[in-house]
Parts: C-alpha cells; sequence; structure tokens
C-alpha cells in the first residue's frame, strides 16, 4: 500500500483498496496471459473426426507389407501387418482416420550436416509433408530435437542374429563374435549403425571398426542383412533390432540370437514438435498397452506361420536310442 507522509500529497498518493485490488487483479492476468496462449496453442486441439497423413515405410512382416491381392483394393486397405493394426487401434480409440503415405526415400530418419535437413520419414514431418511417422523406428535423442515422440508402443534392444553351423562354434556373445572368422554386418542408414559408430564401450567400437571396413556387410535394408545371414554358413552375423531378431528366429529353423541385448530402447510415434495431439496419442498408446491390446497385436504376427523346428541333437539321440533298444 501506498503512503504519503505528507498530509498536502496524502489525496494524491493514497490508493484504496478497491483500487489496489483492481490494479493487482490486472497484473496478474498480464502475468498469466503468455501460459495461457501457450496452454491454448498446445493442449487445445481436438483430435476427435481430424484426418491425418502418416509415413511409414513398406518393411514387409510383421510390420508392414503388401497384400496378396493388393492389385484390387486402393488406400490403407492394400497394407497389412503391426503398423496397420496399431493405427486401426489407434483410430477407434482417437476417433480420427489415418492415411498411410510410403516415405520417399526409403529411410527411417538421418539428419545430413552439410545441408542442416533430414532425410527419411523424420524429414517427412519435420517439413509438414506428414502429420506423423509410424514404424518401427527407434526413439534417439538427436531425432528428438526435430521431432516430439509419443511413449513407446514396443520396447526393444539390439542384438546378433545369427545361422548355427556344424562346422564352427556357435558364438555366445559380442566378444565371441569378434574372436571368430565371422564377418559382421548392419543397416547402414540407422540408429543401429549410428549406436556403434557413437558407443563409448570398446568392444562396440571394434565391432563398428570391423563393419566400417568391410563396406558389403553394410546393407541397404534390414532384409538383405537378414537373408544374408540365412544363406550363410555360420560365417556372418547381423546386427538388428531385437523384434525383428524374434520374428525370423520364429520362421527359420538354424538361425538364433546371439549376445543378448546390446542397450535398451523403443518404438515411437513422430509427431512435429509442438504437436497438440501428443498426449492424446500418448493417453491411448497408454490405455492399449494396460488392457493388453499391443500384446494382442504382437503375438498375431509373431506367431503367424512360425516354423516347427526340431532340434538336430534330438533328432540324432533319439536314433541312437532306438538302435540302442534293439
Amino acid at each position: 500500500v501506498l503512503l504519503c507522509s505528507h498530509h498536502k500529497f496524502s489525496a494524491s498518493c493514497k490508493l484504496n483498496s478497491v483500487e489496489l485490488g483492481t490494479m493487482m487483479s490486472i497484473r496478474a492476468v498480464l502475468g498469466i496471459f503468455p501460459f495461457l496462449l501457450l496452454s491454448c496453442l498446445t493442449s487445445g486441439a481436438s483430435i476427435n473426426g481430424k484426418k491425418f497423413v502418416v509415413t511409414t515405410i513398406l518393411r514387409s512382416e510383421p510390420y508392414l507389407s503388401l497384400k496378396s491381392d493388393h492389385a484390387g483394393r486402393t488406400g490403407n486397405d492394400k497394407y497389412e501387418g503391426y503398423i496397420m493394426d496399431l493405427l486401426d487401434e489407434l483410430a477407434s480409440k482417437l476417433q480420427c482416420k489415418f492415411s498411410i503415405k510410403m516415405v520417399a526415400d526409403n529411410k527411417y530418419g538421418t539428419y545430413d550436416p552439410a545441408t542442416g535437413k533430414w532425410a527419411g520419414m523424420i524429414g517427412e514431418v519435420v517439413s509438414g509433408s506428414a502429420d506423423m511417422a509410424v514404424a518401427d523406428m527407434s526413439i534417439t535423442a538427436m531425432r528428438e530435437e526435430a521431432v516430439d515422440f509419443t511413449v513407446p508402443f514396443m520396447h526393444l534392444g539390439i542384438t546378433a542374429m545369427y545361422k548355427k553351423s556344424r562346422s564352427q562354434r556357435v558364438p555366445t556373445s559380442a566378444e565371441d563374435l569378434l574372436n571368430q572368422n565371422i564377418r559382421l554386418g548392419v543397416y547402414g542408414y540407422g540408429s543401429t549403425f549410428n549406436f556403434f559408430k557413437q558407443s563409448p564401450i570398446p568392444t562396440y567400437q571394434k565391432i563398428f571398426e570391423k563393419m566400417e571396413g568391410n563396406a558389403d556387410v553394410l546393407t541397404t535394408s534390414n532384409s538383405e542383412g537378414i537373408q544374408k545371414v540365412i544363406d550363410s554358413d555360420g560365417d556372418f552375423a547381423y546386427f538388428l533390432e531385437s523384434p525383428s531378431a524374434e520374428y525370423q528366429v520364429s520362421k527359420n529353423c538354424g538361425i538364433t540370437t546371439v549376445g543378448g541385448l546390446l542397450n535398451t530402447n523403443g518404438y515411437g510415434i513422430a509427431l512435429p514438435q509442438g504437436s497438440p495431439y501428443r498426449e492424446a496419442v500418448n493417453i491411448a498408446l497408454l490405455q492399449l498397452r494396460e488392457d493388453g491390446t499391443l500384446d494382442k497385436i504382437k503375438m498375431k504376427w509373431w506367431n503367424k506361420e512360425k516354423a516347427i523346428c526340431e532340434d538336430k541333437n534330438d533328432w540324432f539321440q533319439n536314433v541312437w536310442n532306438l538302435v540302442a533298444a534293439l
């Protein structure tokens, strides 16, 4: 409260309680106005009834592939896989629509320091040509600087896929892979490649040096790397994310994983920075996780056409038991 000690100034210096209250109210409103504006911009938008363009990548099963009769279909109906089921569940939960488009350059999201631009799905979200990216795309610190990721819809880690061979001892660790006469490969344009490139761990640094010195092991797709493992005779191992490795092991007898998980990460949906829809998508994903829907979708696609494998050692043991019984 402002008061004057001099009587002749008292009339002009005193503020009554009403004036003081009004002044404080105005100041309070002005003080919180920026925060009210930010709140309106970031959380006031409704997702109900909206239609979103989703950039993704044709990865084949289990993530996204063309239906066998895709030629006679249009739009989203041409595709099937985990990603399509996930989008269908989100559309139902959020009461919105998704229209998918294939990423133009067939890449996930890499940054080019020379141009200052992002390629792949991240680039399309940043440029505004897509509203979001939904794929088996890892959440990384660098990508998070360009977009806003949701909570993970799938958890994972990097592992090595390897074909067991009678002529070679099966490796059990990353160190074994280095010390044996085994070529090592990785997809050359993604987060797994960057994990080895940036790792401070000596073993992983040596793995990167071994791969970098052999250009033909840096593949242009995971499918290429997986096929190299299948066609090998125990002389090639391929690093990839664990969900893809699990799927391939379930379909191919003789294929195994080596060394457990080298790290932990997650797949998330990429939205533009400051997207007003991020909270709604996050809540929907958490609900789908809590009610078991995400696990149900994964089981559907990872267990499809699962191979029935017989352990050769068990087969020989059975034959031996039969001979011994005669």
